[in-house]
This record gives C-alpha cells, sequence and structure tokens, in this order.
C-alpha cells in the first residue's frame, strides 16, 4: 500500500454537509469531493467575461464606433469617415471589439460591415453615459460653472 491519508470511510464523511461533499460508493471506497455552488463558478466566470467586454471600451474611439453603430449596421469605409481614423487604426480598434464579442462582421462581396452583437451592449453603455453626464452636471452644480 502506498502511505498518504487513510482511505474516506461512511464515518469519516459524515461531518460534511450535503452542499460540501459528493459521495459515490465505488466498491469498498468512498470518493469525496468538495461540490463547488454552480452560481459562484459561474458568477466568477461571467465577471471575467464582463471585465473583458469592458477594457473593450475603455478607449473613446472604440466608443465612438460603437456609438455609430448602435443606430444600425455601417460599413468599414461608414466607420473610417465616421470617425476620421486610419484604416489601420479602425481595423485594429474593430478587431479588439470583435474578438470581445462587441460586434460583428459581415462581408458582402469586398465590403465589411459592422454591427453591434447585442442590442444590450449599447443600452449599457447609454446607461453609463447618462450617469456620467448627471455627474458632470452635479459637479457643475456645485463648483457654479455654466452647463
Amino acid at each position: 500500500m502506498h502511505g498518504g491519508p487513510p482511505p474516506l470511510t461512511e464515518a469519516s464523511t459524515h461531518r460534511l454537509s450535503t452542499q460540501d461533499r459528493l459521495t459515490c460508493a465505488l466498491g469498498n471506497c468512498i470518493v469525496v469531493a468538495k461540490v463547488i455552488d454552480y452560481n459562484t463558478a459561474m458568477n466568477w466566470d461571467i465577471f471575467h467575461l464582463q471585465a473583458d467586454i469592458c477594457k473593450c471600451f475603455s478607449h473613446p474611439k472604440r466608443l465612438e464606433i460603437l456609438c455609430e453603430l448602435k443606430s444600425g449596421e455601417r460599413s468599414f469605409g461608414e466607420l473610417r469617415i465616421a470617425t476620421g481614423l486610419s484604416k489601420a487604426n479602425l481595423s485594429q480598434h474593430l478587431a479588439i471589439m470583435r474578438e470581445r464579442g462587441a460586434i460583428e462582421a459581415r462581408r458582402d462581396g469586398q465590403h465589411l460591415y459592422f454591427s453591434v452583437a447585442n442590442p444590450k451592449i449599447t443600452q449599457a453603455c447609454e446607461l453609463m453615459h447618462e450617469v456620467l453626464c448627471e455627474r458632470v452636471e452635479a459637479q457643475q452644480k456645485v463648483t457654479g460653472m455654466p452647463e
């Protein structure tokens, strides 16, 4: 026999709560495994995804691109004119947004068209924009600066 902890028995696992263990009788041995709270694990994954997509909106030009796309699909050329970005720079921003799942691309012949992947993305950004506008207005009232 190998050294190590003694084998687990039903008697040695009785102290673990049902939520904290999963027991499975396999012949004469009992396997005990920590059961991870699915909601906690899922939230952890969602938090990472949320942080990742939020990184994609950490640049003002990407927010401008999103603003252009909220009213509908736009071609690469239309986005280039609207944002004033070079082809290379616009391509980089769009690639970041596509990799993170914020936007989608559709090819029609030689033309690429972009759209928001989910309307809730623009809703979330609009909500944050409103919060920031309210904050600026409140600061202006406190400091007496014109709006």
